[in-house]
């Protein structure tokens, strides 16, 4: 075979198989039809590669999950959910945590999503007491023969039926199952059947003893301090968190500290845990409807909210921490300055000209300028452009210019519609001397305080009541919420919510930022217009309380 274009995320070309049993008659007895990509995935000199170039996966953890059928998704809940990968720049999923219907992985093959395929396997609560203490006499399967048989097929059946779907990149032997001599044998098992593919296995962080079970270096939660430790002594892994973030409430704040780490090659990204909230549709005694979690049916003891820990709010509304991780894990970096753009390409094949870049001057943010651009820059480059900024011609009526560049689509795809943002880039010019200074208070301001050049913001934590809520502060850690703040980086700015003693008035949706003494250019990317749409959206959502999820639905979140 000749021409062959190869399957990637980035341009996942399919080809249609066939394949006849024919009878000894001649008579055609059965005929099969697939779809198949042809790509090359491999581990080579400690980097995982897609053909030939060093991979990052920017994923997701994601359970099967519907608010009105629980388990039993449909096709169209599974579509939807891919269109939401690629319009936020997740580029891959960890089937958490057992293989997913069949519809799934052709949609995945379809649209250009990577996938760790997860075997049936969670021994969680068999080998170690609350707070993860191990338990060595109870653990399931470990090294207990009895289980091997059962542990090995389902790795087996996993691979038997996914084996032909170029998506599927990476076999996993379950989660949070401890490790042993079961283990071994389902690593060999996979490696028997399929030597190309590297395997995961997230179990041996408790036992390495078992390190040789796992050819990628997988954590939970750690910290990006200590994932910076492992990758700069020279290790022999490449270096996956397969569960991150934990999108629970107001978080993923501190995600630019995770994809800082892109810059080691051996770093090969996360999946933020996780995908939808799993909440379903109760009746009440008005005859309401609303989400209900755990606690919610009178059920006691109960792990509460803690199933609402998704990008996607349970009916599959997008959640406003949802715009930071499409910003974030976009590939394609646009700095901007007030003489030029500055693009960097970080995807592996495909180049920026078949986008269109829309160039905008907003003052007091308020657009007044516009013009459309092409930026060809090949994969994996950084090119800069000259563009001479019409600054002065706005200059002196405004208190604020922002320099804004949008990367969008050129023409109409599967998943979204000719002029879809998928990336911006913005710098603030500063204010003339001359202008005269805004002296409008609104009646009760949720205010940003964010100096150019001292990056800190606060911004006080109302609900849409005007009652104090609980805060939350952002953590890579699963089990770390409660704080006396809550903060939320934004650019080069972190938004600060202090828990109030005493009533308030309810919060305005005006966003107020304070200018640096000494006026200069600034680089930080998000400019006031973007965090006023953050934070309306963070304080129309955010109730503080995830038992009554039907406030955040009451407004869509700007994305």
């Amino acid at each position: 075979m000749t021409n062959i274009a190869p399957w990637s995320a980035e341009s996942p070309t399919l080809y249609t198989l066939t394949v006849r049993v024919v009878g000894h008659d001649g008579a055609i007895i059965e005929t099969v039809t697939q779809k198949i990509g042809f790509r090359t995935f491999r581990i080579e000199n400690g980097i995982m590669t897609i053909n030939g170039k060093r991979i990052v996966f920017k994923g997701a953890d994601r359970h099967e999950f519907d608010a009105k059928r629980g388990r039993a998704i449909t096709r169209e809940d599974m579509l939807s959910d891919v269109v939401f990968c690629k319009r936020h720049n997740i580029n891959s999923i960890r089937t958490s945590h057992y293989p997913n219907q069949e519809r799934w992985y052709e949609l995945c093959d379809e649209y250009g999503i990577y996938l760790i395929d997860e075997a049936n396997l969670e021994a969680h609560g068999s080998w170690s007491l609350p707070g993860d203490v191990l338990t060595e006499d109870t653990i399931v399967p470990g090294s207990k023969r009895e289980w091997e048989g059962a542990c090995v097929d389902r790795v087996n059946s996993m691979m038997r039926r996914d084996y032909n779907h170029p998506s599927v990149l990476i076999w996993s032997l379950g989660n949070e199952s401890y490790v042993g001599d079961v283990f071994r044998a389902m690593y060999k098992h996979v490696h028997d059947i399929d030597p190309n593919r590297p395997v995961h296995y997230e179990g041996v962080t408790h036992n390495r003893d078992y390190d040789d079970v796992t050819d990628i270096e997988t954590r939970m939660y750690s910290h990006a301090d200590e994932i910076e430790k492992y990758l700069k002594d020279d290790p022999k892994k490449p270096y996956l968190s397969c569960e991150y973030m934990h999108a629970m409430g107001n978080s993923v704040g501190n995600m630019d500290e995770y994809t800082a780490l892109e810059r080691y090659p051996k770093y090969q990204g996360g999946f933020i845990w996780d995908f939808i909230d799993q909440a379903i549709y109760a009746t009440q005694p008005d005859g309401t409807r609303s989400l209900r979690y755990g606690g919610d049916f009178g059920d006691r003891p109960s792990d509460y909210e803690f199933s609402g820990d998704g990008l996607l709010f349970a009916d599959r509304k997008p959640s406003p921490k949802a715009q930071e991780v499409k910003q974030l894990y976009s590939n394609v970096h646009i700095d901007v300055t007030k003489d030029s753009v500055s693009v960097k390409n970080d995807n592996l094949f495909t180049a920026t000209g078949d986008y269109v870049f829309v160039l905008s001057v907003l003052a007091d943010g308020k657009p007044v300028w516009q013009s459309t651009r092409r930026f060809d820059v090949p994969a994996g480059e950084t090119r800069t452009f000259d563009v001479a900024w019409p600054v002065a011609a706005y200059r002196a009526d405004a208190r604020e210019l922002v320099l804004q560049v949008s990367q969008r689509l050129a023409k109409a795809t599967d998943w979204a519609e000719s002029g879809y943002e998928l990336a911006f880039g913005q710098t603030v010019v500063p204010a003339d001397a001359t202008a005269t200074p805004d002296t409008h208070t609104a009646p009760r301001e949720l205010t940003a305080l964010c100096s150019m050049t001292e990056p800190m913001a606060v911004m006080e934590n109302c609900s849409p009541t005007g009652t104090p809520m609980p805060s939350r502060r952002m953590t890579s850690g699963r089990r770390s919420f409660q704080s006396s703040f809550s903060m939320r980086r934004i650019g080069k700015c972190f938004l600060r919510y202090p828990t109030h003693s005493s009533p308030e008035p309810s919060c305005e949706t005006t966003v107020a930022i304070a200018a640096p003494a000494t006026p200069k250019p600034s680089t930080h990317t998000v400019s006031r217009s973007r965090t006023i749409l953050m934070a309306e959206a963070a304080a129309r959502n955010h109730t503080g309380d995830l038992l009554s999820p039907s406030a955040r639905r009451t407004h869509a979140p700007i994305l």
